[in-house]
């Protein structure tokens, strides 16, 4: 379900899940781990063929795409965990921003905003900060892939340091907490800022 809050905007549902298939690409040329090497590279070329679409504003997930994709990436995980000894908190990891996501928004409605849990709305992290941005843009590709990217850089970043910290499942939990402390300051920030307007 946090896979669906994310497709918010281009590249952003698709991006992640591109980010964590390539963590375990690259975790895959150790030879420790016993990853299924040829479904990470299916799912992995089917992904940037999309996203190439996606950019240009030509395909898109929908509610069916986000699901499948996010059932295939955590089979995937769950089969990856299973067959090493890696740290449970570095799948957490990888999974961190759709499960918060989902999590901060039914808090956010039932707490501040008196909504249903149900109601959907555009007040998820990145609609406010495609908000945010949109104006500094004039190409139109550009307005609504830069949010995605800028989320997918950030989550590629913490999953490449929780990768070089396999085992640690302390590393693991601070990235997890430092992500979510990250989010939800950046959250509150733009908020006020448009509240004061």
């Amino acid at each position: 379900n946090g896979s669906n809050f994310i497709d918010g905007t281009n590249l952003q549902c698709s991006g992640y899940f591109l980010a964590i298939l390539l963590v375990l690409f690259l975790i895959s040329f150790d030879g420790n781990f016993l990853i299924d090497e040829k479904k990470i590279n299916i799912l992995l070329l089917s992904l940037i063929v999309f996203i190439i679409f996606n950019f240009l504003n030509k395909s898109f997930l929908g509610d069916g795409g986000t699901y499948y994709l996010s059932f295939l990436v955590g089979i995937l995980l769950i089969e990856f965990f299973l067959k090493s000894n890696v740290s449970p908190y570095f799948i957490a990891l990888l999974l961190w921003y759709p499960a918060f996501e989902n999590l901060f928004s039914i808090i956010r409605r039932m707490f501040y905003q008196n909504k249903k849990v149900d109601e959907p709305d555009n007040f998820h992290l990145h609609h406010l900060i495609f908000l945010k941005i949109n104006h500094k843009f004039k190409n139109n590709y550009l307005k609504k892939n830069v949010t995605g990217v800028i989320i997918i850089l950030y989550n590629f970043l913490i999953f490449l340091i929780g990768k070089s910290f396999l085992y640690s499942s302390i590393i693991q939990i601070y990235l997890i907490l430092f992500s979510i402390l990250l989010y939800t300051s950046i959250y509150w920030i733009i908020i006020r800022k448009n509240i004061n307007k």
